[in-house]
């Protein structure tokens, strides 16, 4: 299972080489020698192979093993030196990072995100709700009003503000920011669905009745408006 030792100047370093080392780091891999693994995979970014397989592989493992200086040390590097999808990685590594409550890190890459020249909405949005089933629905809030600052047309991130609000009765504010996605994208049905919902949870039933009827007029196969609209006229 041993290789030959590497030269220490990648430019002594062949292809070929490399193909070799990387088709031993993927049998270690495979056999579970993890260590093994390790340092065939960090030989080869050392030679500067920039392969996404050995990046990724490499990436797992760190998580596998709670490894989470490494794991964002490489995280960066797919980022930086690879067509992986920005959206996807960034994703997987917030879920990580939450399992393992680091927090701090984690706020900071979304914050990060804000910036990055890809699209970000999918990420604030799914870290969002990764904190509110951890009941950290102050700290969603916070991120997601940081990321209006920089995307104040977001449909996305202002109906999650919106669905957050919502879940804490202040039911007026919602509205407010379901309504400035209203004006952003007028035909989406669910957001005049959860207006409608608001108006219902106080009492407006009229402006509750208007917007599932609008809701409808976007989406007629929605039971729930049906539902809605019907416990309203005969309750």
């Amino acid at each position: 299972d041993e290789i030959q030792p590497i030269k220490k100047n990648a430019k002594f370093f062949t292809q070929k080489q490399l193909e070799d080392l990387k088709f031993d780091a993927l049998k270690m891999h495979k056999k579970n020698r993890l260590d093994k693994a390790v340092n065939y995979y960090k030989k080869l970014i050392k030679y500067g192979l920039k392969d996404t397989e050995v990046f990724l592989n490499l990436y797992q493992i760190y998580k596998q093993q709670v490894r989470i200086k490494d794991s964002y040390i490489i995280y960066k590097i797919i980022i930086k030196d690879t067509n992986f999808s920005y959206e996807e990685l960034t994703i997987d590594f917030l879920s990580f990072l939450l399992n393992n409550e680091t927090l701090e890190l984690a706020n900071e890459i979304v914050i990060e995100s804000y910036n990055h020249n890809k699209s970000n909405e999918r990420v604030i949005s799914f870290y969002s709700k990764l904190l509110i089933e951890r009941n950290k629905t102050n700290l969603a809030l916070n991120l997601l009003k940081k990321g209006l600052e920089k995307n104040p047309s977001s449909v996305i991130i202002l109906c999650n503000v919106g669905y957050i609000l919502q879940s804490l009765r202040k039911f007026d504010l919602a509205i407010s920011y379901y309504k400035k996605a209203l004006i952003i994208k007028p035909e989406d049905y669910l957001v005049l669905f959860n207006i409608a919902t608001c108006y219902e949870e106080i009492f407006d039933f009229a402006s509750a009745i208007d917007h599932y009827k609008k809701s409808l007029k976007r989406k007629s196969n929605n039971p729930e408006a049906y539902r809605a609209l019907g416990n309203i006229y005969f309750n």
